[in-house]
């Protein structure tokens, strides 16, 4: 069950968004799949995230990869 139809999952979300966003901290969601997940994440002030609906993996561009020593 996805984000969108779990009430729990929503409450949670709901919860500790405006808790973490208080302290000055962002929010990055992980694995935003379905346009009902990101609609769930936007309307809880989520304002980043990543995964399969939002773009396919790829490598980092050079200019933002760390340097391997």
């Amino acid at each position: 069950m996805g984000l969108a139809a779990d009430p729990a999952r929503r409450a949670l979300l709901a919860a500790l968004v405006p808790f973490a966003l208080a302290r000055d901290c962002e929010v990055v969601a992980s694995g935003v799949e379905t346009e009902d997940e990101l609609a769930a994440l936007q309307s809880c002030g989520v304002r980043l995230g990543q995964g399969f609906l939002l773009g396919l993996p790829a490598p980092a561009p050079a200019a933002v990869r760390p340097a391997l020593t």
